[in-house]
């Protein structure tokens, strides 16, 4: 992202914001309620049009969205509610004709082969979720983008998911820029924390190792450090 610049109106969210991200990483930001976080994934993916500035993508500039920075978002509506588990999956496949990665792995990845013949409607919260991120990882894009995907999911559900998107993660090699608004589940999942606050964003690298421990000493010290931050 160079020199971005992005109004609502007279409503200044970001001025020449200058950022890059690394190929790979897995990258949390947090931030208060209306500060920008979605709209920051947003121009990422370029779902949201800047007001100055360029978005580069592996040496190319990019004005639209496309197959290779893929979003997910919280709401449970995104699945094609007549089509079933396999034919959401594939969808993306077939839509783009291009080759991607083995729809029977993904079922077995993701858990999901015993539902694979399964609607929608027949589906918990959690388990619709999973079907999203196989239908986006299915085209082999270099980028995740998630828009708090597990926040309305109850604990221990957005636990498990937690766990299996770091799977995920690892197995693909994917790029995923994540958006939340539970520090703790930042700190979970991100190498890298981005506190977004006024005009400013604050890179921090996480010093946790992995596994993280929600309910180690030094895991919540170091969540308690990120809170004083976010202004």
């Amino acid at each position: 992202m160079n020199n971005i610049t992005k109004t609502f109106g007279s409503k200044v969210v970001f001025r020449n914001l200058n950022i890059e991200i690394e190929q790979g990483k897995f990258i949390t930001i947090v931030g208060k309620s209306g500060i920008g976080k979605s709209t920051l994934l947003g121009i990422i993916g370029s779902f949201e049009k800047v007001s100055d500035g360029k978005i580069i993508f592996e040496d190319r500039e990019i004005k639209k969205p496309d197959k290779n920075r893929i979003m997910i978002f919280q709401s449970f509506d995104q699945l094609m509610p007549w089509k079933t588990v396999r034919e959401n999956i594939e969808f993306p496949l077939k839509h783009l004709d291009i080759e991607g990665l083995d729809i029977e792995n993904i079922l077995i990845e993701l858990d999901l082969k015993d539902v694979e013949n399964h609607y929608p409607y027949q589906l918990s919260g959690g388990m619709k979720q999973r079907v999203a991120i196989g239908r986006s990882i299915i085209t082999k894009p270099r980028m995740l983008l998630m828009d708090e995907p597990f926040g309305s999911l109850d604990v221990g559900t957005r636990y498990n998911l937690q766990r299996l998107l770091m799977h995920v993660w690892d197995a693909y090699k994917m790029t995923v820029v994540f958006v939340t608004h539970d520090v703790n589940e930042a700190v979970v999942l991100g190498n890298d924390i981005w506190i977004l606050n006024e005009n400013e964003i604050l890179q921090i690298a996480n010093p946790i190792m992995k596994p993280r421990d929600i309910s180690d000493v030094n895991f919540q010290i170091f969540v308690r450090e990120l809170v004083q931050k976010i202004k």
